[in-house]
């Protein structure tokens, strides 16, 4: 909607990133400091901000990326250990792939409002398994995702093989 706004700070003196949260209509904000880099998934129109938290090596290796949420009130983990994650607007659901398995997880101010530091694992409702990664949807009316099998659809709390034959280096 354009009222929230999202951005990562890091200092090089202090070797440390920094998630900023702002609403635009009040002024109001808030900053979460991180040891670890971020890198900003979706914000969405309640002013949740979606990101992964990524622990690298010193030569940007990825060792572990963790999937977070925050706004103006608090930050709490979504999942740990995940690979990829995107933001599925229509049905305020963060989307992660974590060992091999797409899951959706509901983001919605309810949800997030039940916890304090970690979202629970039994709010994760799993989809599939074998999943090798998203597909881009410009469009934002479904989550596409890729398996050995194809191409993949998720609507509505429904999963099903749209196109046989597609893999990673396809663009859709």
């Amino acid at each position: 909607s354009g009222r929230y706004l999202a951005y990562v700070m890091y200092s090089e003196e202090d070797e440390k990133y920094a998630l900023a949260v702002c609403d635009l209509a009040d002024g109001s904000s808030a900053v979460y400091d991180d040891e670890l880099r971020i890198k900003l998934v979706a914000v969405n129109d309640e002013g949740t901000v979606l990101y992964d938290e990524i622990d690298t090596t010193d030569y940007s290796t990825v060792v572990a990326m963790n999937l977070c949420a925050a706004d103006l009130s608090k930050r709490l983990m979504i999942a740990y250990d995940v690979t990829d994650a995107v933001y599925d607007a229509k049905n305020q659901n963060a989307a992660f792939i974590k060992n091999d398995s797409l899951y959706i997880c509901n983001v919605s101010s309810f949800v997030i409002d039940k916890y304090e530091s970690i979202i629970s694992d039994r709010e994760h409702i799993l989809v599939n398994e074998e999943v090798l990664g998203f597909a881009d949807n410009i469009l934002d009316e479904a989550l596409l995702y890729i398996t050995d099998a194809g191409l993949w659809i998720y609507e509505d709390g429904y999963s099903g093989a749209a196109v046989s034959g597609v893999d990673m280096s396809a663009q859709i």
